[in-house]
């Protein structure tokens, strides 16, 4: 919920991997923690038209999305199969529900900044398929906040700026 969601490393979209019962389990809890969080805060500031619209047409699709709070900026979840296709902001959270965390590299793109990875021992299963896609950086989940000074950030490599890259080909093959 960092500056109300409007950071670039803000958590906007949870790719789960849960059966639907345990997805619905985990947003209930992330509800109750995203609204403490939003309560203490003291910032409630309603959601705009268009997403509210968008909220509450969506909660009237019981098969494929359950919410779970209101749309008056003091916290509110989504479950859903897909990523909803409106952008998550003013604490809101979408929790897209998947079997397995493969189907969420799919939605990885250039403007992928910052994943947040849970359990991180997995991450060297996904890494080089997240750098693929074009994501910047994985961290452990919660520790998105302060970077390093000189990695990745919204596209910018600065390191990249202070080193002259080259390439040396000598005309062998890899065995």
């Amino acid at each position: 919920m960092v500056l109300n969601q409007e950071a670039c490393v803000a958590s906007r979209f949870v790719y789960l991997e849960a059966d639907q019962a345990g997805a619905d389990r985990f947003c209930e809890r992330l509800h109750a923690h995203v609204a403490e969080k939003a309560a203490a805060s003291g910032d409630a500031r309603p959601l705009d038209r268009d997403m509210r619209e968008q909220i509450d047409a969506l909660a009237l699709l019981d098969d494929e999305f359950r919410v779970w709070g209101r749309t008056d900026g003091k916290g509110l979840v989504i479950r859903s199969d897909e990523p909803v296709d409106f952008h998550p902001i003013n604490k809101v959270v979408n929790v897209v529900r998947v079997d397995s965390l493969d189907q969420a590299v799919q939605h990885v793109n250039v403007a992928t900044q910052t994943i947040g990875f849970y359990p991180f021992d997995r991450t060297a299963d996904y890494r080089d398929r997240l750098a693929a896609c074009g994501a910047q950086r994985v961290v452990r989940l919660g520790e998105a906040g302060p970077g390093t000074i000189g990695n990745p950030h919204d596209a910018m490599y600065p390191l990249h700026r202070f080193v002259h890259w080259m390439a040396h080909e000598d005309g062998t093959v890899p065995g």
